[in-house]
């Protein structure tokens, strides 16, 4: 069987003042189509993906990217074809978003996203956007009692941080499972997700939402943990 070519498409998780995520759905004829999506398109012969972007949000939604960043890259296999998608961060734009080419739009939020239906490749973007911009990385225990220390955890969290790993080499097993615990509670009781500095069966034990995996236990990875939830990783080369 030959190998399918790869359709390179740039797209945009667009952001408003309020937090919210514009998307737009696909025609009925079209590949995919009547599902939602996140705007953008095709990369056109020698068009980078910055490009392309700017150019389709502004035949697509009649909007001009004033700031922008990288978000995620995202490679799928459909039965027909295959999707290269480099998806970016929209946080500021000149114009009002509006259906240029006849097609309905919504501003939701990002937890709302489920409730739609996208194409399959959207996916890991759906759980890129809902992923909070600010990652909170807790300081080693050193002498701090765990009491004292999930009182700070709990004003961090008051101050709408969702997201958090906790790193704490300095304890042994058990007592790092133990604050593991206390803190999982804490974070779900203000809708955060918490991330262990440790491995997927702590995760799984202390009832957490993922596992960051240090640089030497990512190589030591023939695939995703299992059970681990959200995974992160410390990545300090190319390698």
């Amino acid at each position: 069987m030959m190998s399918q070519s790869v359709v390179s498409v740039a797209a945009a998780a667009v952001f408003d003042d309020e937090g919210r995520v514009l998307i737009t759905r696909r025609a009925d004829d079209a590949h995919q189509g009547a599902l939602w999506e996140f705007p953008g398109g095709k990369l056109e012969a020698g068009e980078d993906a910055r490009s392309a972007l700017q150019r389709e949000l502004g035949e697509e939604v009649g909007i001009h990217i004033t700031v922008a960043r990288p978000l995620i890259r995202v490679r799928h296999d459909y039965a027909d074809k295959s999707v290269l998608l480099d998806v970016w961060r929209v946080d500021g734009f000149a114009g009002e978003a509006h259906g240029r080419e006849g097609q309905p739009l919504q501003w939701i939020a990002p937890a709302s996203l489920g409730e739609y239906d996208f194409p399959a490749a959207n996916a890991p973007i759906v759980r890129a956007v809902q992923l909070p911009d600010a990652y909170l990385i807790t300081p080693d225990l050193g002498d701090t009692p765990p009491v004292d220390f999930l009182q700070h955890l709990e004003s961090r969290l008051q101050a709408g941080i969702r997201l958090v790993q906790l790193r704490a080499k300095s304890l042994g097993e058990s007592e790092y499972l133990q604050l593991a615990c206390e803190a999982a509670a804490l974070c779900h009781r203000y809708g955060a997700r918490l991330l262990l500095n440790a491995d997927a069966a702590q995760v799984v034990a202390a009832g957490a939402d993922g596992v960051h995996l240090s640089s030497s236990a990512l190589r030591k990875c023939a695939g995703r943990p299992a059970g681990a939830g959200l995974v992160a990783a410390s990545c300090h080369d190319a390698e």
